[in-house]
């Protein structure tokens, strides 16, 4: 698969070719990407990583060959796991604000029981990032590789279940965020059919989750006292002993308004939980390669990923009434 993927970013796309470079490192073994097995070992999230930020990708700049092959790889993996496709296809194409050709990757997982299924939580990250500038690759593995891999495995130990969550679950990747959320505003606006934005109930974001080393901790933005993702996250952090997570936290005012892809859901007044960690030493530099995460830690903040959705996923709250009283807990 990934010599598949990756042969993609040989050709052209949009009539563009990017220069050979020599500067970004990072660029792994790419077939030594996922197939099965533990979706939580920390070496299946690094294989991710390590492909997805690989040189070869040229940094995952929209309508670029390495965007496509990033796309590609994604909607391999989903269509693995068994998600279901949008009126037969895994892309959502769009137009991006400077006239690039992208996507984003949708994989749909029906919920199992008819009185919750038509409610919808969101799973999603960007995939994108910077390209190629002066010669030299920004490849992105923690923006946003690292959040691109946990939406990978949280799908993956999803579908390993045996039974189908009780609500209908979304796993999307978007293009186009580093532009300006361009990709999950074009989705908020334009939702695949059959899955009107009015029916979702809860957004998580996964954004830069794996520098942890930073300032030892990660943030769960969104996890507001009183809302169901702060009752989920509390019940599994007692058995994740060896993180330190940031609960309560606003997203808004730690980050600013529009930093990463919960907002375009935010608007829609979708309650959102939204994991990051801080990266002051190398946010949007080519420095930011597969080599310097902290892949322990990913795994961790995967767990609570697919902990916390399968929680909301399976709540017998009323998650309807729950974003009618909190929103998405921003003003």
């Amino acid at each position: 698969m990934a010599s598949l993927v990756l042969a993609a970013c040989d050709g052209g796309s949009n009539g563009m070719t990017p220069g050979d470079t020599d500067g970004g490192g990072g660029s792994g073994d790419a077939d030594a990407a996922p197939g099965g097995g533990d979706p939580f070992d920390p070496a299946a999230l690094e294989a991710d990583v390590q492909l997805l930020a690989s040189d070869e990708m040229k940094g995952r700049a929209p309508g670029w060959p390495g965007d496509l092959a990033t796309r590609m790889y994604i909607e391999e993996r989903f269509a693995g796991f068994g998600l279901d496709a949008v009126d037969g296809s895994f892309q959502q194409p769009f137009v991006d604000s400077i006239d690039r050709e992208t996507a984003n990757v949708v994989g749909v997982l029906p919920g199992s029981d008819p009185a919750v299924a038509d409610q919808i939580i969101v799973v999603g990250a960007h995939h994108d990032h910077l390209g190629v500038k002066n010669d030299r690759i920004y490849n992105g593995a923690n923006d946003n590789a690292s959040g691109v891999s946990v939406v990978l495995a949280a799908a993956q130990a999803v579908t390993q279940r045996a039974e189908a969550p009780r609500r209908t679950i979304v796993f999307a990747t978007f293009g186009s965020e580093e532009l300006g959320l361009e990709g999950s505003r074009y989705y908020a606006r334009n939702p695949p059919a059959g899955l009107p934005i009015e029916d979702v109930v809860y957004m998580i974001n996964l954004d830069m989750v794996g520098t942890y080393f930073n300032d030892d901790q990660v943030y769960a933005f969104g996890s507001f006292e009183g809302t169901p993702a702060r009752a989920a996250l509390e019940e599994l952090l007692v058995s994740h002993p060896d993180i330190t997570v940031e609960l309560g936290a606003s997203a808004v005012e730690v980050e600013g308004r529009g930093d990463s892809d919960y907002d375009s859901f935010c608007r829609k007044g979708i309650p959102y939980l939204y994991f990051f960690t801080e990266d002051d030493e190398c946010y949007h530099r080519p420095c930011d390669d597969a080599g310097r995460l902290d892949y322990l830690h990913l795994a961790e903040v995967a767990e609570l990923t697919a902990g916390s959705l399968l929680a909301l996923a399976d709540s017998d709250q009323d998650l309807i009434a729950a974003r009618a009283e909190f929103g998405c807990g921003e003003d």
